[in-house]
Formats: structure tokens, C-alpha cells, sequence
């Protein structure tokens, strides 16, 4: 049977399907309409979204195309097609729509002054892109007219904006009318993305701790690991506008809603008590953010064993001793070739110490490093205590690696630039002392 988004919307947030439009509004921190044309906007919008498949876009997809629409977004990395595809499906909603019904729909979703501003802004950009300028009517919807500069100053901003207000909707130029469908575009996206987000995904129910006012905290035991997985809230300060009273209303109409982001981040310690945030980001209301934070806690439950941290390598559940073994999902093979990409980043004239230059050739690979707390903090590849902590991370080197590092390391006292380390480590992993070696150099590459 298809997914259907709205259904499990609508068990996520224990609502009935016709309550979702307001469900999903005060979820991302937008008053719901009561207007028909509005209302029927987001019906039609969520319709859009409903049979996305699972996994195929990243909360804020939509939102982020949009906001380039009508040109595609260029992101890394790149941003689904699909993306692309459904914010145009949500295009075609409005583009039948008169200049009256869009004045109506923006005062009945409560646009801001900046959105209409932005979205003037994203029009002119796509014109001077496209080389379609407009008619000397739409002059003053110019990106930078008057300027010289290609920026608006603020007095023209507001003008602008002001003239979009007091500009009767049957007199607007084409410019104006697409800036108007573009704010409404970026809206509906914003709430598509909202719907993407309570169904991606079944939460974590999480015990948080709401002690302290300006920071929730949570935690999740992992089977079989000395880690606790955290979740973090806090509230995100708001952004200055990007024009004076860019907060309020262009039109009458309902109130914007009080803007209150919340951060989100979730992560583990290291031995030493430094937190590594695995995820997190910004969001619209507390509600997003709670719900953002326990569904990536329940991602890396469900996925446990195969969760590293991303630049120190780390596994969420270290292997034991003797357990490691070639079919682990995890496993990472590290070959000569490898080390020898990371060298090629340093600056060979350099003269750090051995730590150190293990330390940035781990960290440029990103694979993990013990630390003070760890064993083989005092040892190098090679020795026991070392490499033992290396496969508790589903870490190996190969023979050619260990043997270029073991040659990095035990380098004379008089070599102590990296071009030096370097020559001992290559006449190390080079210079095979066996037939056995040799064999195994070969089948490094």
C-alpha cells in the first residue's frame, strides 16, 4: 500500500486530516488561515506532498528550492530533483490565480514586509540570470535601479514594498505579481517541508529535562555501548530583519505569529567530556525542534552500530576486543594510497612532532584518535594498545600503512620536517624485508 504522508501526519500529531493545515501551521510558527482560497492552498500543497517516498528528501528541500524558484537551487551536495519537481507542481497552484486572489492569500497567510521584499529580490535575480528584463513599467522593481551599485538602499527597499501595498492588485506589473506568488510559493513550500518533517520518521519519546528555562536536555541509553546519545535545546536568537519592520504584515489581516527558533543538537561525549553534535540545526518553533531532536535520536537507535561521528570517526558502539570482523558494515580498510592523500595536504617543510602529525593525518582522513582518556594514547601504529583501539572503531590499516606510519614515527632524531618523515615512512613501507611483504604491498593498491 502507498505511504500516505497525511495519514501518518495525522497519527504523529493526533489530528484529524482536516485539522492538518492547522496543525502544520502552528507547527512551523505560522498562524493558521481561516480563509477558503488559503486554506485550499494548503490542502492542495500537502496533496503535492503526500506520496513523496521515504528518505528521498532532506527536511528543508522544499523550502530551499523555492526560495530559488524559478531557477534550481545549486547546493552541495546537490538537492534532489525531486525537489525541484514538486515546488513546481506547487507553482502551478498559483499561477491561475488573479492579482486579487494573491493579495488575498498573502494577507490571509500573514506575509511579512521582508517576505515580499525577498521574494521582489529573488524575481529581479532570476530576470538579470534569465536576461529577460522587464518593461520599463516594472523599472522600479529593478534589482539595484538608481543605485549604481546593484543593491537597494534601504529607502528604496521600503518604497518598494510600500508600493506594493498602496498599488491597487489589478494595476500590478508582472514583476509585482510574481513577487507576490513567490512569497506564497516560498510559504506553501515552508509548510510542505513541515508536513516532510512529522513523517519522515517515527520519534524517539525522549524524558527531557525542562529544569532550566533556555536549555532542555534528554539522554538515550545505546545496547552494548559505554556512550549515552544527548539531545540539546535551546533557544536560537533572533535575527535582525532585513528591512525596518520587516516582521510586520504587508496587508491586513491575522497577525504574524510571534517568531521563538529553537536549536536542536544531538550527539555523544567523548572519553574526555567534550560533546560532538552528530546533528542538529534551526527551528521554527520548540514543537519542530523537540520533534527534529527525537527523530534523529531514534535514526541512530535504529542504526546503532554503523553511527560514526563525523570528523573524529568514532563509533557509537565501539566493538569489543576479538569481535571485529571483515563482514562489520562499519568496517573501514585503510590503505597505503590513503595516507599517503592525507601526507600530500601537510606542508612538508613543516617540523611538528610525532603526536601532531598523526593527530592531522587522522583528522584529515577522519578516522579516530584516542585520546588522553584511551588506550594506546601513548603508542603508535603498530603496537598492540593502538591498533586494538583502532579495530574497536572498525578501523584496520593495511600492512603497507602501518609500515609507512611505524617509518613516519621511528624516523632518525635529525628528521624532524614532515618531507623527512615522509622519505623514512615510503623506504619503510617500501623497501619490503620479505617475499610475505612484498605480496602484501602489491595487494595494498
Amino acid at each position: 500500500m502507498a505511504l500516505s504522508r497525511i495519514e501518518v501526519a495525522s497519527r504523529q500529531l493526533n489530528a484529524p486530516p482536516a485539522s492538518l493545515p492547522d496543525e502544520i501551521c502552528a507547527f512551523v510558527g505560522e498562524p493558521a488561515p481561516t480563509d477558503p482560497l488559503a486554506r485550499s492552498l494548503i490542502v492542495e500543497t500537502f496533496a503535492v506532498v503526500d506520496a513523496v517516498p521515504l528518505g528521498t528528501l532532506a527536511v528543508h528541500d522544499l523550502a530551499g528550492t523555492a526560495d530559488d524558484w524559478p531557477a534550481l537551487p545549486i547546493t552541495i551536495p546537490p538537492t534532489p530533483w525531486q525537489a525541484a519537481t514538486l515546488v513546481d507542481a506547487v507553482a502551478s497552484l498559483l499561477r491561475p490565480l488573479t492579482p486579487e486572489e494573491l493579495r488575498a492569500a498573502a494577507a490571509a497567510f500573514a506575509l511579512r514586509r521582508a517576505d515580499l521584499y525577498l521574494a521582489s529580490l529573488g524575481v529581479d535575480l532570476h530576470e538579470l540570470r534569465e536576461g529577460t528584463k522587464s518593461s520599463p513599467g516594472d523599472r522600479p522593481w529593478a534589482l539595484g535601479e538608481g543605485s549604481g551599485t546593484g543593491r537597494l538602499t534601504m529607502d528604496q527597499s521600503q518604497a518598494r514594498v510600500d508600493e506594493l501595498r498602496d498599488t491597487p492588485p489589478p494595476a500590478w506589473t508582472p514583476a509585482q505579481c510574481m513577487a507576490v506568488r513567490k512569497a506564497l510559493l516560498e510559504h506553501l513550500a515552508a509548510l510542505g517541508d513541515g508536513l516532510l518533517r512529522v513523517t519522515e520518521g517515527p520519534p524517539a519519546p525522549l524524558a527531557w529535562d525542562r529544569s532550566r528555562e533556555h536549555q532542555h536536555q534528554a539522554a538515550a541509553a545505546i545496547p552494548r555501548s559505554p556512550n549515552v546519545l544527548e539531545a540539546h535545546l535551546q533557544p536560537e536568537p533572533l535575527k535582525d530583519p532585513v528591512m525596518l519592520h520587516g516582521d510586520q504584515t504587508l496587508w491586513p489581516g491575522p497577525p504574524p505569529a510571534a517568531r521563538s527558533p529553537w536549536r536542536w543538537e544531538v550527539g555523544w561525549h567523548l572519553p574526555d567530556g567534550e560533546f560532538i553534535e552528530e546533528g542538529g540545526a534551526v527551528e521554527a518553533t520548540h514543537a519542530a525542534a523537540t520533534f527534529a531532536a527525537e527523530q534523529t535520536v531514534a535514526a541512530y537507535l535504529r542504526d546503532a552500530p554503523a553511527v560514526r561521528q563525523r570528523y573524529t570517526g568514532r563509533l557509537l558502539v565501539p566493538r569489543p576486543a576479538g569481535e571485529l570482523s571483515g563482514t562489520d558494515p562499519a568496517l573501514k580498510v585503510v590503505t597505503l594510497r590513503r595516507i599517503l592523500q592525507a601526507v600530500s595536504r601537510e606542508d612538508f617543510d613543516a617540523r611538528p612532532d610525532v603526536d601532531n602529525l598523526l593527530l592531522s593525518l587522522f583528522s584529515t582522513l577522519r578516522l579516530p584518535y584516542p585520546r588522553a582518556c584511551d588506550p594506546g594514547v601513548a603508542e603508535r601504529p603498530g603496537h598492540e594498545e593502538f591498533d586494538g583501539f583502532l579495530a574497536a572503531h572498525a578501523v584496520v590499516l593495511t600492512p603497507p600503512a602501518r609500515a609507512y606510519l611505524q617509518g613516519v614515527c621511528g624516523a632518525g632524531p635529525n628528521s624532524g620536517s614532515i618531507r623527512e618523515r615522509h622519505v623514512a615512512g615510503l623506504r619503510r613501507a617500501l623497501a619490503p624485508a620479505s617475499d610475505d611483504e612484498a605480496g602484501r604491498l602489491v595487494a595494498d593498491e
